[in-house]
């Protein structure tokens, strides 16, 4: 008899690396876990109720489908994947008002700014949330970044010009907003200083590692690749902590990625002050504070010399500490232990959480195995827009082909000894 706890993973490449060290500890405490994704957990909550079902935002799942599966006492859980602090418009976003949120037993987010607008805005008990911190940044401590490679990774973000369901242009733009039209003017002026880029790093012996947004049709990266020929390498992996392992340098737009190297201590290298880019005014806080933590280059001959310098440090921000501090509740990525102090917390504060049979163990886990072989089939037979093999490999999570990566395997080892 093991309690049955089902975690969907909504963003394979943002959340599978740490969902599954989430899942060890729940293992740990005796428990049973199912992780399943955008293509199989609604299906698989139709023909089976967990003891503990986790997910990444409450309005994944309709309210009438919560409503019912709690009723048939399945303890909800939601571990926020998208952080916020202080801008309202995205935190409405992530909680809308529709949303019933006495379906929720405990809702985990980064902050306590989080927390403080929930209990305003939302009318939710103080006892149902609880401040926990961001998981992932469990897994930064365990990113080697010593490394001396001559490898310069570049993230990409070009889902207006590179859709990942290969639509064209112009079904965006006959709708698309005035105010939305700068992020094409982004895309189109990033991709060409990053072009230059690669053509000189390459000239000079470097190797380039590119990283496309999961947003982006990864199939049109081969003419690039066609291209630029031997040292360009574009990296599908779902595991973002592996790959910011194998470089010496990031260079990008201002990302939210650039927080994880940031925190590892690998040089980033921001473009945005190469063109002319102001972005959305709700986001001007962030923009700055994240820039704070990256080189700022002012032209393309200091962007190239940046990339060439072998002893280039890491920054370091007091206002970008203090924003992460606000941020994620951490002073220290070395000292993150979110993932096992949020399991301690469900099992101290759930009460009443059933457990299940053998039989119900084993016959969760052939549907979830039924269902996973019929979703490739689905994939390889109607192989485009969402239902594509290349969209299930780079955004929704499958055990058929998604194992754990070498780094899963590294930091599970040096946490649990095995």
């Amino acid at each position: 008899m093991k309690p049955i706890a089902l975690i969907h993973i909504d963003a394979l490449r943002r959340e599978y690396s740490s969902v599954w060290l989430l899942s060890k500890y729940l293992e740990k405490k005796g428990f049973k876990v199912i992780m399943t994704s955008r293509s199989s957990t609604n299906y698989i909550l139709k023909l089976f109720t967990p003891d503990l079902l986790i997910l990444s935002h409450p309005f994944t799942l309709p309210n009438d489908f919560l409503n019912i599966l709690r009723r048939k006492g399945t303890k909800i859980v939601i571990t926020e994947v998208e952080g916020i602090v202080r801008v309202d418009h995205d935190i409405s976003a992530t909680y809308p008002e529709y949303v019933q949120f006495k379906n929720f037993d405990i809702i985990y987010v980064w902050n306590q700014w989080s927390k403080d607008w929930l209990l305003k805005k939302r009318s939710i008990g103080s006892c149902k949330i609880e401040v926990s911190g961001c998981i992932r940044n469990d897994l930064i401590k365990y990113i080697d970044s010593s490394r001396k490679e001559n490898r310069i990774g570049i993230i990409g973000r070009y889902e207006l010009i590179n859709s990942f369901d290969g639509r064209h242009n112009f079904e965006n733009l006959r709708y698309m907003e005035q105010r939305h039209i700068e992020r094409w003017h982004v895309d189109l002026d990033s991709f060409l200083i990053v072009r230059d880029l690669t053509k000189y790093l390459l000239n000079n012996g470097y190797k380039v590692s590119f990283r496309p947004h999961p947003n982006e049709n990864v199939k049109s990266y081969q003419i690039l690749k066609n291209f630029f020929g031997d040292g360009f390498e574009i990296n599908e992996g779902f595991d973002y902590y592996e790959w910011l392992g194998s470089l010496d340098k990031v260079v990008g737009t201002v990302s939210s990625a650039f927080l994880e190297p940031y925190l590892a201590g690998i040089p980033t290298i921001c473009i945005d002050s190469l063109f002319d880019y102001k972005g959305p005014p709700n986001l001007e806080e962030w923009r700055k504070l994240t820039r704070e933590g990256s080189y700022l280059p002012k032209n393309t001959k200091e962007l190239y010399s940046l990339c060439l310098d072998k002893d280039l440090k890491p920054k370091s921000s007091k206002k970008l500490n203090q924003y992460l501090l606000d941020l994620y509740s951490i002073d220290d990525a070395g000292k993150s232990n979110a993932t096992e102090s949020v399991v301690k917390h469900m099992v101290t504060n759930l009460q009443g959480i059933t457990k299940s049979s053998i039989f119900k163990i084993f016959y969760v886990n052939t549907i979830k195995v039924i269902l996973e072989i019929l979703v490739l089939i689905r994939c390889l037979l109607q192989n485009s827009g969402a239902w594509s093999m290349q969209n299930l490999r780079q955004y929704d999570y499958n055990s058929l082909i998604h194992g754990p990566s070498g780094f899963m395997i590294f930091y599970y080892r040096k946490i649990f000894g095995k």
